[in-house]
């Protein structure tokens, strides 16, 4: 029989193509220079395992073992190894149950019994879900919430730390040995399985190494496409030798160190199988017994990660074994360097070094070296593979349940993004430098980790080394260098700094150096290099002396009442500073009274509450003389008896005639007008969720809320209503569908009583997105009730201490008149809308604008005689400044409440010249703390200018090192993190202080929240010795100028200050020599002529050298969000747009 005709040559690359590197100069594309494999077409219904068994009919099965237990030498033939799979498919579909779709958790060390797991799931369109055995049980549990598992295979020790809820089959059990036993009578049952190549063949976690793991799916498509690829390599390989007149190399024996549950390892058993070839399993990495194995089976082919192959080079055990069988390794999992490379070669001169580069994003290979030629490009890791296109785009300009992360990573055109910082030489092969996110950032330079570890590996003095960030408060951020000395070696750290520094440019040396016993590393052999920092850290903790325990007479500890006596551990908490602060524990405690709150386990909504509270306001809520609620625009007001009369009846309505019910979500999308305190408050009362939402957004936004909070009906204004999502049913606030909703109350008595937890969601309000997309905070009703309570307490403190002066001689003051409050923020945000509920809890009167305008502003001051104004700093600098303000009659105003952002103390100094009579009582919280968690009362208070005031009532802080992650004292700045009383979580509400979670987000809700029920601000802040919090900046805004941190919000306040600028605003410009340059936009006063000079030289006189202003822009209007933020991306793109016309 005549040989098959060779396969035509690969059609010339089209038009455009670079023919070497595969480069498309008018796309800026790189594509596959590599011939397309065949692939089945794609409507065939077929599984990954049906192609791979597909594939083995053109291969001879003789004797030759498709797996062999590394340890014990037990082999299963390739006959035996097919029976058991249709035998175990049978089992799982018949006796299980088993269908297309579901997912079937399999955790178990490398052992024979996986192989012909995963394959039997697989070929009945089952998803196999693959997870590392030496996991922890909240993994697991993070793992299963993801994937959603039917069933769970394991390992008998692993089973006990699986999710109780998960059904769970102990391979080796008499349970699982009956699901894998013959029996013809099932033996067709799965046969007529009809799988799409497009459904779930498995569900594999993504390294855990930077951040949570990530449940990436993978299609039978995928698989199919991964052996194809191989199957053509063979095939190409088979005819170069029959050219060469050379037998072709025997099917490979393949030894695997890599654990099954790894893409790496996954993808090798299913080559191995589909081509033919014996697998050798190892149950776990061990350097020794991999020789071993080697010489024992004559492994040809070993697939391994860098370390192996250092090992490989350095150690002696590797020269005195017979490894000669050894044709083979393929390198992944992490960059191998060039100087490694080449010292293997040299070692080992007739092994082939096959370097390949994936994700398991990506299913296996995106590129790889095929052949002697390719093996031999040292520090690559080969071309790219068939089929595929890459980019590689300047950094700087499908994952299972978390659809945030998949957003993140796959762009609307369908691109990847690996997060790996890359190169293509001309002759198309790629080069790895580093994870993008773990680059040093060293005086604004980026140094990769990597590049120092392959030089340091390459030293015959060291046998392992790993390069990690250390903190510094000058540079930023130093290479730090961890070793393992070889046996016998006695380097110092200065020879190691050194060698480095004579191959490196001098801002890439190693400036730290530690010695270890070994580098920590995950199963795939990548570096651990947050146990390394986290070391690195303990390492300067330990030199320091331990915190000394405060002191405090017994006198003074009796005079202290019980909220404040001592912080989590025993500490002390220091009431003779007035800061709160308990050097034992490094926690700020809030030494305020705090107000009672009602039994946590009491069914209460925040409505009831708020209304329970209005039977001891003043007098005049019961007469009705007093309105609950006052148009601005229009001066119509409802009194306190129609207000809580209509939330009745629109309750009824939504009940009875809309179907609401308890944790249903209500989408509402309205600006600031009567109708809406009604609707929250009538929502709320039935337990429905309440989701506010901006009516400025776009169309894209609403889709994204409407994804996250999944709403059953929203509210929305007329003007709003053709921007939402088609698919959500919608009330228009004002139509005749709204009108009948709120007088159909009549048969709200007769429903059944509502019954809803404080615990219960209240709310979701979304998080600025002025630093990102929004994320939606779930509030509950326990939260805005202890809200509530602080606010009493701190009004109700503020009272008695005037009584006490009074009593003491002083004059008394004058009895404040009735609060009436000007809402001009939004009552989507959450400032609005907890200061709503509480004013409404109060009995006071609230005036809404719908929108914000500082002339109209004034004119509600002056007509509605308002004594508190809830504003956003902008507004404050706009009244300090403005003529129609001081035309105005504003004698009413008693106090201006600010919050949104920082107020500087330049700002409130000149608000305080102008209005000396009106109190400025700052206050700072976010949307995930539900209001206040610092906040002034009294004058005394309000005088600390600067300031946002001393802990609410309950809240604890810490100020806490972001280099270190050190708990800093009074004085010292640092990130804020926040919480309740000690003992209690976040999740578990913190007795009602703050949020549940991000919903939908549960990666953000871990990396907002500490295991122990932190929450961190993101805000470098500062306490001083009296207690008082200073906001200095958002950590993510600080300027990097030359390695220094400069906060925008310092040079704001200071430009702020200047007579002649209206407003002003402080972004980051890039720049080649300092990194980043603090960039000033500027509004002008009416009339003013400064210059760019005199705004640098402005600010030059108050600041350090590296804090100056080194670029301005002159502007008409700051954008600001609707609370008064400012749009600092915004500005940004219109910095740099301005930069690209020049």
């Amino acid at each position: 029989m005549a040989d098959p005709a060779p396969p035509p040559p690969p059609p010339p690359p089209p038009a455009g193509i670079d023919a070497r590197s595969g480069f498309c100069a008018a796309t800026r594309i790189f594509h596959s220079t590599r011939a397309p494999g065949d692939l089945p077409p794609e409507s065939l219904p077929m599984t990954a395992a049906a192609y791979a068994f597909s594939l083995l009919s053109s291969s001879t099965l003789p004797g030759r073992p498709a797996l062999v237990d590394a340890a014990t030498g037990i082999a299963v033939s390739y006959p035996s190894f097919l029976a058991a799979v249709r035998s175990l498919a049978g089992g799982l579909w018949c006796s299980l149950g088993l269908r297309p779709g579901d997912v079937a958790l399999v955790v178990a060390p490398s052992r024979l019994e996986v192989p012909v797991l995963d394959f039997a799931l697989m070929s009945i369109g089952a998803v196999v879900s693959p997870a590392n055995p030496a996991s922890t049980p909240e993994e697991y549990a993070h793992q299963v919430a993801l994937s959603r598992p039917v069933v769970a295979f394991a390992a008998p020790e692993v089973a006990a730390k699986l999710p109780g809820h998960v059904r769970c089959v102990v391979i080796g059990s008499d349970e699982y040995g009956r699901l894998a036993a013959p029996d013809g009578r099932r033996a067709a049952a799965p046969a007529a399985v009809a799988v799409k190549q497009s459904d779930t063949a498995a569900v594999l976690y993504s390294s855990g190494t930077t951040g949570r793991v990530k449940a990436v799916a993978i299609t039978h498509r995928n698989l199919i496409a991964l052996m194809s690829l191989h199957a053509d390599n063979r095939e190409k390989v088979a005819r170069e030798a029959a050219e060469a007149g050379e037998e072709p190399p025997p099917p490979a024996v393949t030894l695997l160190p890599i654990p099954l549950f790894h893409v790496f390892g996954f993808m090798m058993v299913l080559r191995s199988v589909s081509m033919g070839e014996t697998s050798v399993l190892m149950e776990r990495f061990d350097f020794i017994a991999a020789l071993r194995a080697i010489e024992r089976y004559r492994v040809t082919l070993l697939p391994a990660a860098p370390p192996v192959l250092v090992a490989m080079v350095k150690y002696e055990e590797a020269r005195r074994r017979d490894l000669s069988s050894l044709l083979v390794i393929g390198i992944g999992g992490a960059p191998l360097g060039r100087e490694v490379a080449e010292q293997f070669a040299s070692v080992f001169p007739n092994v082939e070094l096959v370097q390949g580069y994936g994700l398991t994003e990506s299913s296996g290979a995106v590129a790889a070296t095929v052949g002697p030629e390719e093996s031999k490009a040292y520090g690559s890791v080969g071309k790219l593979g068939s089929h595929l296109q890459a980019k590689i785009v300047d950094p700087s300009t499908g994952y299972v349940g978390d659809d945030e992360a998949t957003a993140a990573t796959v762009d609307s055109e369908g691109w990847l993004k690996t997060g790996d910082l890359c190169y293509f030489n001309e002759d198309g092969f790629l080069y790895i430098v580093d994870r993008l996110k773990e680059l040093i950032k060293y005086k604004g330079y980026q140094v990769p980790p990597a590049e120092l570890e392959h030089i340091l590996q390459s030293h015959p003095g060291i046998a392992d080394a790993a390069v990690i960030p250390y903190p510094d408060e000058e540079a930023g951020e130093l290479p730090m260098a961890f070793i393992v000395r070889q046996p016998g070696s006695n380097i110092t750290k200065e020879q190691v700094m050194d060698y480095v520094a004579k191959q490196v440019a001098p801002y890439k040396k190693v400036r730290r150096v530690a010695f270890v016993t070994a580098i920590p590393k995950s199963p795939a052999g990548k570096i651990l290099r947050r146990e390394l920092v986290q070391q690195a850290l303990s390492m300067v903790s330990k030199r320091s002396p331990p915190p000394q325990r405060a002191h405090i007479p017994m006198a003074e500890q009796r005079r202290r009442p019980p909220y404040a006596s001592s912080g989590a551990g025993g500490g002390s908490v220091d009431r003779r500073s007035r800061s709160g602060f308990c050097a034992a524990t490094r926690t700020f405690h809030s030494l305020r009274s705090a107000g009672p709150l009602p039994p946590e386990e009491l069914p209460l909504t925040v409505a009831a509450y708020a209304f329970s509270l209005l039977s001891s306001a003043p007098p005049l809520v019961v007469a009705g003389r007093g309105p609950a609620l006052v148009d601005a625009a229009t001066g119509i007001a409802v009194s306190y008896p129609a207000f809580v009369a209509g939330v009745r009846s629109l309750a009824g309505g939504l009940w009875c005639s809309l179907g609401l019910r308890p944790g249903d979500v209500a989408l509402v999308v309205s600006p600031s007008r009567l109708d809406v305190p009604v609707l929250h408050f009538a929502l709320m009362s039935i337990g429905v969720v309440v989701s506010p939402a901006n009516p400025a957004s776009t169309a894209d936004e609403y889709a994204h809320q409407v994804r996250l909070s999944r709403p059953a009906v929203a509210f929305v204004a007329p003007e709003v209503a053709a921007r939402l999502p088609r698919h959500v049913s919608r009330v228009v606030i004002g139509s005749e569908v709204f009108d009948r909703l709120a007088s159909a109350g009549g048969g709200w008595a007769a429903s059944p009583a509502v019954a809803v937890k404080q615990s219960s969601t209240a709310a979701l309000l979304y998080s600025s997105g002025t630093t990102g997309r929004v994320k939606a905070v779930a509030i509950t009703h326990r939260n805005l009730i202890a809200q509530i309570s602080a606010y009493n307490a701190i009004r109700e403190a503020a009272a008695r201490e005037a009584a006490s002066d009074a009593g003491k001689g002083k004059p008394p003051p004058p009895s404040p008149p009735a609060a009436v409050t000007l809402f001009p923020l939004p009552l989507f945000h959450v400032m609005g809308f907890g200061l709503l509920t509480r004013t409404i809890s109060s009995g006071e009167t609230a005036v809404v604008m719908r929108r914000f305008d500082l002339a109209a502003a004034a004119r509600a001051v002056e007509r509605y005689r308002v004594t508190k104004l809830s504003a956003a700093p902008p507004l404050v600098v706009a009244l300090a400044k403005s003529d129609e303000a001081r035309r105005r009659d504003l004698s009413s105003l008693v106090a201006i409440v600010v919050g949104g952002a920082p107020l500087g103390r330049e700002v409130s100094q000149r608000f305080a010249a102008v209005f000396p009579s009106v109190q400025i009582v700052q206050s700072y919280g976010l949307t995930e703390s539900t209001g206040p968690v610092a906040t002034m009362a009294g004058p005394e208070e309000s005088a600390a200018y600067g300031s946002v005031g001393r802990l609410a009532p309950r809240v604890q802080a810490k100020i806490v090192d972001t280099a270190t992650g050190e708990a800093l004292g009074p004085g010292r700045r640092g990130e804020l993190w926040i919480r309740g009383p000690v003992g209690l979580c976040f999740t578990l509400s913190y007795m009602g202080m703050f949020f549940l979670g991000y919903v939908g987000d549960p990666e953000a809700t871990a990396a907002t929240i500490t295991p122990d029920g932190w929450l961190k601000t993101g805000d470098l802040c500062y306490f001083n010795e009296d207690g008082y919090l200073y906001i200095v900046d958002r950590l993510k805004e600080l300027i990097k100028y030359k390695g220094y941190q400069v906060p925008p919000a310092e040079l704001e306040h200071i430009l702020q200050s200047r007579p002649e600028i209206a407003d002003a605003a402080v972004v980051p410009y890039p720049d080649e020599e300092a990194g980043q340059l603090p960039m000033a936009f500027v509004v002008r006063q009416p009339g003013a002529n400064l210059t760019e000079q005199q705004v640098m030289n402005c600010v030059a006189k108050h600041v350090a050298p590296y804090k100056k202003v080194r670029r301005v822009a002159f502007v008409n209007a700051i954008p600001k969000s609707p609370a008064g933020k400012i749009l600092r991306r915004e500005l940004v793109q219109q910095a740099m747009a301005s930069s690209s016309r020049l």
